[in-house]
């Protein structure tokens, strides 16, 4: 079953106690949203086992991302209610032209995500803190060593200007993607298997995310979301394959309407997902 390597480190030998399963649950590090790592690197850190018996100091690791912390939830209380998502809903705004819900409905729903980062963020900053985050140490692209951080992240905040698609979707809530992604994607079939017949990945990849729907609620909105991103991820698989025959939008003037695009795009699943309800999905899509 076990036939990635990751798969091989991450699998239980034996169960564990009761206590320090519970310890793993609810530890301070992800109280707020839940585990964001696996037993197996939890454990490691319990007993300090490496990377984690020489642990270097991370001040400023810990600083940037509270500066982070704090910064989303100013734009959450201060900047967001400007944006008041109702306004997607009313009849003023499904009359207005194309050009005037992108320039709306975009910031919009980044302001919406920005929203869920905060707890994200006190997460990420509290496995930092903890030392659960450290994975060791790496070489950046000059070969200098230095120490890693990001063994274990919560969300990557790049995402809301990556341009890709599909980055927009993997740098949301990385915690269950990752669970998603070695639990529920890499077993409905083996990586030989999906190379051979490409239709198993698209079942596969459908599959777990309606799985996650289905693991955040019976919303409508939910499903219609993550429907939406599962076909915007196959979408985006096909366009990497013809991409040598899309160079000319990776000039540098053509990448703003790519993120616009590709931004639209995502943030139609978005909004759905926020107001839950299929009455309000509906009228959001009309």
């Amino acid at each position: 079953v076990y036939k990635r390597q990751d798969q091989q480190r991450k699998k239980l030998v034996t169960l564990p106690s009761f206590f320090n399963y519970a310890s793993y649950c609810y530890n301070f590090g992800t109280a707020i949203v839940g585990p964001a790592h696996s037993y197996v690197d939890y454990d490691n850190f319990l007993y300090l086992r490496p990377p984690y018996d020489a642990l270097p100091p991370c001040v400023e690791r810990v600083l940037s991302l509270v500066v982070q912390t704090i910064a989303f939830i100013f734009i959450t209380l201060f900047i967001q209610p400007i944006f008041d998502y109702k306004m997607l809903t009313t009849k003023a705004f499904q009359d207005s032209s194309l050009l005037y819900k992108i320039i709306i409905g975009n910031p919009v729903c980044i302001l919406i995500r920005i929203r869920y980062c905060v707890p994200w963020k006190m997460a990420q900053t509290n496995i930092t803190l903890s030392g659960l985050a450290y994975g060791g140490k790496i070489k950046d692209e000059d070969g200098v060593e230095k120490d890693n951080w990001e063994h274990i992240v919560t969300v990557r905040s790049r995402g809301e200007y990556s341009y890709n698609i599909r980055e927009k979707i993997e740098y949301w809530n990385m915690s269950i993607q990752s669970w998603l992604k070695y639990y529920v994607y890499f077993r409905y079939a083996s990586e030989e298997q999906m190379k051979k017949k490409p239709a198993l990945a698209s079942q596969a990849n459908l599959l777990t995310f309606v799985i996650s729907a289905f693991w955040h609620g019976v919303y409508p909105g939910y499903y219609f979301a993550f429907v939406h991103w599962a076909l915007c991820v196959e979408v985006a698989r096909r366009v990497y394959r013809i991409r040598h025959r899309l160079e000319i939008f990776r000039k540098p003037a053509l990448l703003p309407l790519v993120w616009i695009v590709s931004n639209s795009t995502f943030n139609a699943g978005g909004f759905p997902f926020f107001v839950l309800t299929g009455e309000l999905t509906y009228i959001f899509i009309r």
